[in-house]
């Protein structure tokens, strides 16, 4: 269990290293295996880890060669944020000029040698593990780490050399303790079955002590003793020999590797500026880091007060707005055979209705979640843009588009498409802030997908909108067919291929308008000013139907305000107020009313009236007004928009009626300001005879 001891930050990690810690650590999911590795390169920051794990999980190098993975699996991700959190608050306020980061480089790079040349003279000595060898060398000089973190300036001046106990007795006078005794009382908390404390505390004795001391002492010693002169000196040369029972050869051998793998390390080949100026910039980068984690926290915050998708898919377009321009959500299927385009708002159309097969090479925004890497449609070298993925770029605009994955430890979740206006926007992918945002999204993602089962909600609207698609081009295709064949035919055949072409026109409004339906009542119910929609609605209409008419209102202004499917009103309004529009001149009137002092037994509602007084409906088609196919406007319409009236209204618990006569034609709309009881049903029935 981590805990929140202070006593790590006595210890310093090269800054740039402890940056990718650190970011590693924030972004959910953790990924367990990097931070293995960052922890292995880093002494200081591997000795931080391992004095905070505690003895929750006891190993050994020798019975387990997977012992640091096992610390890591045994912490949550959320103790190893906290831990790297703490970690990096000691560099809000460390100064450290030029000399005092050469001397932290100084002292890595000694304990990288020393590491290094422990495994590989161990390999050659029987009974002696390479791994518990290499955390001895790694470790050696960890006390002289812990006093130049109490004070760079101090230590750099000193510079103790530590080679012998009076140089010990030096340290004792003037830190108050000795660089060894930090480091075993330290380890002494580890939760390593191992000799390691013996190792690092006898390090510095006569070389006539080591005779008979363990194996793990002596090769300690001795790789110490072999890299502190250069050239080498013969006489350790000579002593590891005799002591370890290698060849002089071997030795020299070892050496060279071991000095050949830490030079191996990018930031031991830097040259002393650019190391300087790398562990700067990392700092400042760092600060920054634990900056935008708090507003990373904030944002968490309110992605978590989302109480369904639509509203988590909203916050999240609104939280990346400040970096990205249009954004678009893409989810994986039951069955993980294609990612479907979900709805959000102000999200094209056509992208909600796209399916992007989940398949490697097909598309960009597959690749991003299979691959689980952020991918681009600016990289043309890479990637060979599909159909679909030039269709997104289209609908999207902008000069391109990214994909970001939305995965969490066990799940791969959907895909974040942000549309990009300037190829320098990619940058930004690696934003902390970018990052925060689609893994919190991500890990509330699951949440909403784990605790209700979408597949079965979302079943019959997926159906359509599949169907909807799947049919749209062959539709297409038909129709320009009908029309090239229409060009080029005699009168007697142009007129069955006006038939024909009317034919193909009623599929195509019955398709859209069964979308527009299952989009509609996909939709969760909002708190609604029912003038406001009417308003807003009317003058839609109005300017969709191209027909220059003008509608009265007598709106109520006391009308409370009711929870109810926005969209599903709208259509509702759209059909009935465009009927009226299609039904009647210029010369006749049409009256859009609201009234709010509807009671029907302990039931109060809304009424909507869209009247008119042209012609009337005739009797034949008044008694079947709501059933399918059963059109009021003649031509190619396909009669869908009145039975669709009444399943919308149905499903809000609303009521509508028609009455008509050859003074005109009202619809009467009833929206339940609380959900009516069932034994209220005869009366509603009986109340909506009363038309006017």
């Amino acid at each position: 269990m981590i805990s929140n001891d202070s006593s790590h930050a006595r210890t310093l990690s090269l800054s740039h290293h402890l940056l990718r810690f650190f970011e590693a650590s924030t972004t959910a999911p953790v990924n367990k295996a990097l931070l293995t590795n960052l922890l292995r390169e880093d002494p200081a920051l591997l000795a931080n880890f391992l004095d905070t794990t505690g003895c929750a999980c006891p190993v050994h190098p020798r019975t387990d060669s997977n012992w640091l993975a096992s610390l890591l699996d045994s912490a949550s991700d959320s103790e190893i944020h906290r831990f790297a959190v703490s970690c990096v608050q000691p560099w809000l306020t460390a100064e450290l000029d030029d000399e005092h980061w050469m001397q932290l480089r100084h002292q890595l790079i000694r304990a990288h040698r020393v590491s290094a040349l422990c495994a590989q003279l161990a390999a050659h000595v029987d009974g002696l593990d390479t791994e518990e060898a290499s955390l001895a060398g790694l470790f050696f000089n960890l006390g002289q780490l812990m006093l130049f973190a109490q004070s760079p300036s101090r230590f750099t001046l000193s510079q103790p050399a530590a080679e012998s106990a009076p140089v010990l007795e030096d340290e004792k006078r003037q830190w108050g303790t000795d660089h060894l005794s930090l480091a075993a009382r330290r380890m002494r908390r580890w939760p390593l079955d191992s000799h390691l404390v013996d190792a690092v505390q006898l390090l510095f004795q006569p070389a006539d002590h080591y005779d008979n001391s363990t194996l793990l002492v002596r090769t300690l010693h001795l790789a110490e003793r072999l890299l502190r002169k250069a050239p080498v000196d013969a006489g350790a040369v000579r002593d590891a020999s005799r002591l370890l029972g290698i060849e002089t050869a071997v030795i020299k051998q070892c050496l060279d590797t071991a000095r050949s793998s830490t030079d191996a390390l990018s930031w031991v080949k830097l040259d002393p500026d650019a190391f300087c100026a790398r562990q700067n910039e990392a700092v400042t980068d760092l600060r920054s880091a634990l900056g935008s984690l708090a507003l990373r926290q904030v944002s968490h915050l309110e992605l978590a007060s989302a109480r369904s998708l639509d509203s988590l898919a909203t916050m999240a377009a609104r939280q990346l707005a400040p970096y990205f321009g249009q954004t678009a959500l893409f989810l994986a299927s039951a069955d993980r055979r294609y990612l479907h385009g979900y709805p959000a708002p102000g999200q094209a159309q056509r992208l909600a209705d796209m399916r992007a097969p989940l398949q490697p090479g097909d598309n960009l925004v597959a690749h991003a979640l299979l691959e689980n890497e952020a991918t681009d449609s600016l990289d043309a070298e890479s990637f060979a843009l599909s159909m679909l993925d030039r269709q997104i770029e289209l609908l999207m605009g902008g000069t391109g588009f990214c994909c970001l994955p939305l995965t969490t430890a066990d799940a791969r979740l959907g895909v974040m498409v942000l549309r990009l206006d300037s190829p320098d926007q990619r940058a930004l992918l690696d934003n902390h802030m970018v990052r925060g945002i689609i893994s919190n999204m991500a890990q509330l993602l699951q949440g909403f997908l784990a605790s209700s089962d979408p597949s079965a909600s979302e079943q019959p609207a997926q159906l359509v909108r599949e169907i909807y698609h799947e049919l749209s081009n062959p539709i297409t295709a038909m129709r320009n067919q009908v029309y090239v064949l229409k060009r080029k035919s005699s009168d007697g055949d142009r007129a069955t291929l006006d038939q024909l072409d009317n034919e193909i026109t009623r599929i195509a409004e019955m398709l859209s308008q069964y979308r527009q339906r299952s989009q509609n009542l996909a939709q969760a119910s909002d708190t609604l000013d029912i003038n406001r929609v009417i308003r807003e609605a009317t003058a839609r209409i109005i300017d969709q139907s191209d027909s220059g008419r003008t509608v009265e209102m007598q709106l109520d202004d006391g009308l409370p305000s009711i929870r109810a499917n926005r969209l599903a009103l709208e259509q509702i309004l759209a059909n009935l107020i465009g009927n009226a529009i299609e039904a009647t001149t210029g010369e006749n009137t049409i009256t859009v009313t609201s009234h709010g002092n509807w009671h029907i037994g302990d039931a109060r509602y809304v009424e909507i009236g869209i009247s008119d007084n042209g012609p009337g409906l005739p009797e034949r088609v008044r008694d079947n007004l709501f059933s399918p196919v059963n059109s009021t406007k003649g031509g190619n319409h396909s009669g869908l928009g009145l039975s669709i009236v009444k399943n919308l209204a149905d499903e809000m618990q609303a009521l509508v009626h028609c009455h008509s006569d050859r003074s005109g034609t009202r619809f009467q709309l009833l929206v339940p300001c609380t959900t009516p009881h069932n034994n209220n049903k005869r009366a509603i029935q009986n109340a909506t005879t009363q038309s006017r």
